[in-house]
């Protein structure tokens, strides 16, 4: 079992994985601007969402982001797309900030 990190910069990008790898999104995020990550759509089965966190990061500024942690399984082979949209809940889900799309092929 590995772990690939995929980071705001992978936007398009394909990566191959092997069952039972672990994808971890690792995405810049500040809640205090109410904008945060979110899973738009997982294309394909094979792929499980296990967890979602956010991690502030160090210091004592006022309004400091952090970063989203998003933990995704592959299961089975195939090819599975994973898409994450940045975004304020309260607002219409069409209205986003920022979207990542990554191919995800389990080999």
């Amino acid at each position: 079992m590995s772990e690939i990190v995929v980071t705001g910069r992978d936007g398009g990008k394909t990566f191959e994985v092997m069952p039972n790898d672990v994808i971890v999104f690792r995405l810049k995020e500040n809640p205090t601007t109410g904008y945060g990550w979110e899973v738009e759509a997982v294309k394909g089965s094979g792929i499980d969402l296990m967890e979602s966190n956010y991690i502030e990061a160090a210091g004592m500024a006022v309004g400091r982001g952090g970063t989203r942690i998003m933990r995704f399984l592959a299961r089975s082979l195939g090819d599975q797309e994973i898409r994450l949209k940045l975004r304020r809940p309260w607002e219409p889900p069409d209205r986003v900030l920022e979207r990542l799309e990554v191919m995800i092929r389990v080999r």
